[in-house]
């Protein structure tokens, strides 16, 4: 059954913490709660939010209405080599669900605190691999009706698929994965979570990589090169620690993200004459 929250903290559903309260959040439990949903609200009546890693919300505004997949909406299936996961699961239980299965092929997502449906709509990627590479189809809800299309439908491209300019509902994803050892498995998880510690600031109040890197550069060391990395404007700092990176450290607004974001645009744009664009969603 949907449950429905008011006056919910934005800092309990976006990892950067905005300042804020949504005005409700509707958590979806099941397909039928997603068919339901779609039905009866047209999609510009609701922000669709994964775990909130990659996000921002735009605020204030009224009648904020977040609506997320809880973890548990879609059963977990496997056929073989194809496994079907909900869109709502956590990349975290995600991971030891694969390891449990033998199933290889997701490591390259370990210690991103994102949502299955998240990764996919953004094609996450990293070190030369990318969700694009494992999808083999994807269910959407939209208007009450589901379907599957097929990963060559998704349009995904660098950090992008239609999920971004559709209304559509990702509800569950199949991925083609590699019978493996759950210990090779497990090891590989564990390297690849602390590689990510090792060169980000995954314990801090923080979303994902702030830019897409544009050809040629990686932004990070354009931002760096910048005199920027470490700076800091109220509460808000270009991480020390990696350079694409924002860091909350109190009670940052949304105004005062974007001003901050606008500014580091405005100095690479200066200093190098490359124009960053925002891998973070704006919703």
């Amino acid at each position: 059954m949907t449950q429905i929250s008011y006056r919910v903290p934005m800092r309990q559903l976006l990892t950067f913490q905005l300042e804020g309260l949504a005005d409700e959040l509707v958590e979806l439990q099941s397909l039928d709660d997603a068919i339901h949903w779609t039905a009866i609200h047209p999609p510009d009546s609701y922000v669709m939010l994964g775990r909130g890693s990659n996000s921002l919300i735009r605020f204030p505004r009224d009648g904020l209405r977040v609506v997320r997949l809880t973890p548990n909406s879609i059963p977990i299936h496997r056929e073989g080599n194809l496994v079907q996961l909900p869109a709502g699961g956590t990349m975290k239980k995600m991971q030891d669900v694969l390891i449990e299965m033998g199933l290889s092929g997701l490591e390259f997502g370990a210690g991103v605190p994102a949502s299955v449906g998240g990764m996919v709509a953004m094609n996450f990627g990293c070190w030369g691999e990318c969700m694009a590479d494992r999808v083999t189809r994807i269910q959407l809800v939209q208007g009450g009706k589901v379907e599957w299309v097929p990963a060559s439908d998704a349009h995904f491209g660098y950090r992008a698929s239609r999920f971004h300019t559709t209304q559509e509902m990702v509800v569950s994803v199949e991925l083609r994965l590699t019978p493996s050892d759950p210990l090779d498995i497990r090891q590989q998880v564990q390297g690849a979570i602390q590689r990510r510690l090792a060169s980000q600031p995954l314990r801090a109040k923080t979303f994902g990589s702030i830019f897409k890197n544009p050809s040629g550069y990686f932004a990070a060391q354009l931002i760096e090169q910048a005199g920027l990395k470490g700076q800091r404007w109220g509460d808000i700092e270009v991480s020390g620690q990696h350079a694409n990176f924002l860091v909350n450290h109190g009670v940052a607004t949304y105004q005062e993200t974007m001003a901050v974001i606008d500014h580091v645009r405005a100095v690479v744009k200066d200093v190098h004459g490359v124009e960053l664009e925002m891998e973070v969603k704006q919703l």
